[in-house]
């Protein structure tokens, strides 16, 4: 029996790219420099846990 609910359950299925644009958004909204070290990689970074984070939400708990 299949227990899985329609809609991405791989981290590969997660839109990693859209969420970096939304980080770097914000990362410039704050007024931070977003190519300094240390945050060069963040918005990346931020679109990988989402990822992961959110790679069982379709997943039937059951």
């Amino acid at each position: 029996m299949d227990t899985r609910i329609a809609g991405p359950t791989d981290p590969q299925d997660v839109d990693q790219e859209r969420i970096a644009a939304a980080v770097r958004e914000i990362i410039a909204a704050i007024g931070e420099d977003g190519t300094r070290e240390g945050l060069a990689e963040t918005p990346e970074r931020i679109g990988r846990l989402y990822a992961e984070l959110f790679s069982g939400l379709r997943e039937d708990p059951l």
